[in-house]
């Protein structure tokens, strides 16, 4: 009896000794567009994905102290992939395109590197959270150089 226990046993916890970490990896050649990033990064929530992220600025916006370019018009809609970056390289970034201001980054198309992770975000009323939350994939930037204009067809 108690080999046949032992073999069950053995049997149900078999599978569970071949589950691994997964590890996400990118060709670096091939620059990932806003949708796989977003799944490789749920698919890894913990590490996210690293690599090179290829998207059009469809919008962007603020708080105290970051700035973020999205690409999408709502940063809310989850197909959205934002850089997220504080203010002091948001302006070198700008100085180093050759714009005026972030406002001209809309509608142009980029590349980026750097590590694509979920980010909880909570809805608040009144400064306390309510309790419900969504997702949004973001890619800080630490360092404006890993951001560069693409040309339309490269």
């Amino acid at each position: 009896m108690k080999s046949a226990t032992a073999t069950i046993l053995m049997l149900l916890l078999l599978p569970l000794a071949s589950l691994e970490a997964k590890t996400v990896t990118t060709d670096i050649q091939k620059p990932l567009e806003p949708f796989e990033a977003i799944q490789l990064a749920a698919a890894d929530p913990v590490n996210g994905v690293t690599g090179q992220f290829e998207l059009t600025i469809r919008g962007s916006g603020s708080d105290r102290a970051h700035v973020y370019f999205n690409s999408e018009r709502d940063y809310r809609d989850q197909r959205c992939l934002t850089l997220r970056m504080t203010r002091g390289n948001a302006v070198a970034l700008i100085e180093a395109l050759g714009l005026q201001n972030r406002d001209e980054l809309i509608g142009r198309r980029i590349r980026v590197e750097g590590t694509a992770k979920r980010e909880r975000v909570d809805f608040t009323s009144g400064k306390r959270r309510t309790g419900l939350y969504y997702y949004q994939t973001h890619v800080y930037v630490d360092d404006p150089s890993k951001v560069r204009l693409v040309e339309t067809g490269s």
